[in-house]
């Protein structure tokens, strides 16, 4: 019998984060910049891994992780902004991360998870502003009746454009 290619997938949500104005902060801090990304590196995998997210990729200051769990996935974020705000940075300099969420199909392939939430997640973290986790509809929806630990509520902020995917309505 001939084999189909069947491929399982499984819904994941995706949570993409990013230092805003990385570049900046470099510039200002010129040798001593070398001290923030490890820093930040350090203090985003712990909770990442405390509410079961795998990273997925990690480039220079942005991150991607997978979770199971759309509400681990949001609670990670949340706590994640916490411990940002509170980490004394080298040179008083003030470190914001902006996140972005979404939800989706993706599928394990031999070159890694298949599937366009991880990407998508990437596009609406561009949206948000330093210190703000902005979630898809779809994930948003994933999360209906099910309250955060953290206390934390969605609002909306109106629909926005993503880069090459159209358009989608986001929550912040």
């Amino acid at each position: 019998m001939r084999s189909v290619g069947l491929v399982a997938t499984h819904m994941l949500t995706f949570l993409c984060a990013d230092v805003e104005g990385s570049a900046a902060i470099a510039h200002r801090l010129g040798d001593t910049h070398g001290v923030v990304l490890p820093s930040y590196r350090r203090l985003i995998l712990t909770p990442l891994a405390a509410h079961g997210g795998e990273e997925v990729a990690a480039e220079d200051d942005g991150l991607s992780a997978g979770f199971t769990c759309s509400r681990a996935c949001v609670d990670a974020a949340i706590q994640l902004q916490r411990v940002l705000v509170l980490h004394r940075w080298s040179a008083g300099e003030r470190v914001r991360v902006r996140m972005g969420i979404d939800s989706e199909e993706a599928a394990q392939t031999a070159a890694g998870l298949a599937g366009l939430a991880a990407r998508s997640a990437s596009r609406i973290s561009a949206v948000a502003q330093g210190g703000q986790v902005v979630v898809s509809l779809a994930a948003a929806g994933l999360l209906a009746g099910r309250p955060s630990a953290a206390g934390v509520k969605l609002t909306d902020p109106g629909h926005h454009r993503r880069k090459d995917m159209g358009q989608n309505r986001v929550r912040r």
